[in-house]
């Protein structure tokens, strides 16, 4: 079972469903979840894309402390994760929230990773 209702609302558009391992731990859940958004990103519609993002910064506004650890920790992180790897980041960051977009950039900052100029516009995120 899905533990956050954040992620039960993204779940079934990105087609995720829990592995065994992660069943009982919301925050591999999350991980597991980005993987699978990452990994299905080509055949989402936008209006998938937006949800997600949408859904994921109501979490992290406005959710309880696992919850935004689990949105936080894995989702974004995993995102950020899968950029390091080739992931078009740039291509979704329009989508990505305020409280989002602070997470990613101060993750970065304290990882040492730099932040591209298209990641600081203010112009972007709208949603």
């Amino acid at each position: 079972m899905i533990e956050h209702a954040w992620l039960r609302e993204i779940a079934a558009d990105i087609a995720y469903t829990p592995s065994y391992m992660a069943e009982e731990l919301p925050i591999s859940q999350a991980i597991e979840a980005a993987q699978q958004f990452v990994e299905v990103f080509d055949t989402l519609d936008t209006s998938v894309v937006q949800k997600t993002f949408r859904v994921l910064e109501d979490a992290l506004r406005d959710g309880t402390e696992q919850e935004k650890d689990a949105a936080a920790t894995g989702f974004l992180e995993s995102v950020l994760s899968a950029w390091d790897r080739g992931f078009d980041l740039e291509s979704i960051w329009q989508h990505v929230g305020p409280e989002s977009r602070e997470y990613c950039i101060a993750w970065n900052e304290f990882t040492g990773v730099p932040t591209p100029e298209w990641m600081r516009s203010i112009d972007v995120g709208s949603g």
